[in-house]
């Protein structure tokens, strides 16, 4: 039960990172168009995804460490 609630919970901040990605792929704009709207964006994705991803990889760890394989027979 442990390993499926936590293997949801690392699916739905792969859908968190998925906003976050769509996100800063629509902050990107033409050199001559860069104004102080896109760096509010860019002030709240980058640390917020770079902390989510840390997590979710401190959580796949985890529970790959924990994980038993049976051979089989």
């Amino acid at each position: 039960l442990f390993r499926s609630i936590t293997c949801e919970r690392i699916c739905g901040m792969a859908r968190l990172l998925r906003g976050y990605a769509q996100s800063a792929y629509e902050d990107q704009a033409l050199w001559h168009e860069r104004d102080i709207s896109h760096s509010s964006v860019e002030r709240v994705i980058l640390p917020d995804a770079t902390i989510a991803l840390n997590y979710m990889l401190h959580l796949t760890i985890r529970t790959i460490d924990k994980l038993l394989v049976y051979p089989e027979t």
